[in-house]
């Protein structure tokens, strides 16, 4: 039997040498691809959260609410935000919120209409606005 090879059994082996590790990596590439992504994404929205919170700095009048409305237009919010949209009307919803509760009516009406303009598409928005 020395010189004869094992029998070998049906199906071979299931997981190759090796390939659990390869699949972590890959996982690992994954998620630091995304993370690079998001970092970017912040990068490159912290120069028009700079400009909007410098905004916000003034005395908010009307001169002020309509001037925020026409420098977040649809245009721009898009070709900013893409498919984000959505998660930054939420996230602009929730410093809404605090801004009710805080009893600050400029800011809070401010809110409302920038969070209508950036996804528009939500009856939420609009039927707690104006619930507010």
């Amino acid at each position: 039997m020395s010189g004869k090879k094992s029998p070998r059994t049906p199906g071979g082996v299931l997981v190759p040498v090796g390939g659990a590790k390869h699949g972590l990596r890959r996982r690992a590439a994954h998620v630091l691809a995304g993370l690079l992504v998001l970092l970017a994404a912040g990068m490159a929205s912290a120069p028009l959260e700079d400009r909007l919170q410098a905004g916000s700095a003034r005395p908010a009048t009307s001169a002020g609410l309509q001037g925020l409305d026409q420098g977040a237009g649809q245009g721009i919010v898009l070709a900013v935000l893409g498919g984000f949209r959505t998660l930054a009307a939420d996230i602009l919803w929730l410093r809404t919120m605090q801004a009710w509760e805080q009893e600050d009516l400029l800011k809070t009406l401010a809110l409302i209409q920038f969070t209508a303009t950036v996804d528009p598409e939500p009856r939420f928005f609009w039927i707690n606005g104006a619930r507010i």
